[in-house]
């Protein structure tokens, strides 16, 4: 029996050590699936019904309030985002490349080896972090829209594949995914969802949920194409309300209809942040996040939204947020904030907040949701998360040049003619 046991005990050893083996190849650009002629035909319609928003609102209610290094100097409209609406194909098809708000690096350092060698400390995270979870939780990204990085399964991973599964792996250690597993169906709000990278993830682990996206309009439109493209057997939904829009846009994805939005099953609803006080008393949500934007808001747009929130997650609901706090960009500190609004909830106590180099961690809650989703996390499940995020003390070892990175992005678009000027523009609107 001892023998057994030390054969099985062997096995394992090799199996893990296989399953944590660093890639030795890179998914670049050349890899990446360009949109079909039908992507191409409902990235235009979606184009359109941007377009058609911007174009009948006020410039008040699309701009962000005064405050915060980004809403300061966020331009009316869409802003730096119109780069969208000249419905480039080319640009299209690069879209997670551009210059943005939501990642903090540019990942074209992973289309050149002399930049990125060997698989850096984000694709060493990922490897360790990914184990550790259920294969459903791990960050799987299709090689579309300019997602690039080191090869590991069939997906590139790059730095924000790292953090966006470090997320999913505290969420896990928390109890919240297997809560949400709990749910016939899951309905999960984002505020601020970026390219929708955790959308889609959400997405492929929970089939049957809905994910609502709350964004600025030059903002949501990455989600929109991004999604729409990547998850065909979702119904997506551009949330207009009462807006008075063009008879000529696609109907099929536009809803007007708070309550309907807010009971739809196997959706993806996406929200223009001036309209997000349409839900108030009608969504009913089990999970809401929000990571990095509430730290550069303004304390004004900070407290609507944790109202909101609060409204949103009474019955049922947790919210996560990974916000750190910076006067010095002139933003507000969101953890004093959310505490006036919210119970906070306990992480388990062997987690090290140390580990988490994205930000401090907080989960609250105004619900008896809160003191029992401690009890949906198997105690195996966050004894392998710990252990895998004690693993990962390693130290950075590459800087992803990104002054010299993101004139490049731009040399891969026939249609910019003067790429330094776009770059600069681009660059002084954050």
């Amino acid at each position: 029996m001892k023998q057994v046991n030390n054969i099985k005990e062997l096995i394992s050893k090799i199996f893990n050590l296989s399953q944590h083996r660093l890639p030795k190849r890179k998914i670049k650009l050349a890899n990446n699936i360009p949109l079909s002629d039908t992507d191409y035909q409902i990235v235009n319609d979606i184009c359109d019904i941007f377009i058609a928003i911007n174009n009948s609102v006020a410039t008040e209610l699309l701009t962000p309030p005064i405050g915060g290094v980004f809403w300061g100097k966020a331009k009316p409209g869409m802003g730096p985002f119109e780069l969208f609406l000249r419905k480039n194909r080319d640009e299209i098809n690069h879209l997670f490349l551009l210059y943005n708000c939501f990642r903090d690096f540019c990942a074209l350092a992973y289309e050149y080896d002399e930049y990125t060698p060997v698989p850096d400390i984000w694709v060493r995270r990922y490897a360790s972090l990914a184990q550790a979870v259920k294969r459903k939780w791990r960050v799987r990204i299709p090689a579309r829209f300019g997602e690039i990085g080191w090869k590991i399964g069939k997906y590139p991973v790059n730095r924000w594949t790292c953090v966006n599964q470090e997320r999913i792996n505290v969420m896990t250690l928390a109890g919240i995914t297997d809560y949400l597993e709990s749910q016939n169906v899951a309905r999960i709000l984002e505020i601020g969802g970026g390219a929708g990278e955790m959308g889609y993830v959400f997405s492929q682990a929970l089939p049957n949920c809905t994910w609502y996206n709350c964004d600025l309009l030059g903002c949501l439109i990455y989600s929109t194409i991004q999604l729409a493209i990547n998850l065909p057997k979702k119904q997506h939904c551009i949330y207009i309300g009462n807006l008075d829009l063009p008879d000529n846009l696609n109907e099929k994805f536009l809803i007007r209809c708070p309550n309907e939005a807010a009971s739809k099953q196997n959706s993806i609803i996406y929200i223009p942040h001036f309209l997000i006080e349409d839900f108030k008393h009608k969504l009913n949500i089990h999970f809401a996040y929000n990571t990095y934007s509430f730290g550069e808001m303004p304390k004004e747009s900070v407290m609507r939204y944790a109202e909101l929130l609060s409204d949103f997650l009474k019955d049922r609901g947790i919210l996560f947020e990974q916000n750190g706090y910076f006067p010095e960009r002139g933003g507000d500190n969101p953890e004093i904030i959310l505490e006036s609004m919210f119970s906070r909830v306990a992480l388990p106590p062997e987690f090290d907040g140390r580990w988490i180099p994205n930000g401090p961690t907080r989960i609250w809650c105004n619900n008896p949701t809160g003191k029992n989703i401690a009890s949906f996390a198997k105690h195996k499940t966050v004894n392998t998360i710990i252990q895998a995020l004690m693993k990962c003390d390693d130290k950075i070892d590459i800087h992803y040049p990104n002054e010299l990175l993101w004139p490049k992005v731009y040399t891969l678009f026939s249609s910019i003619q003067n790429v330094e000027d776009l770059y600069a523009w681009n660059h002084d609107s954050h």
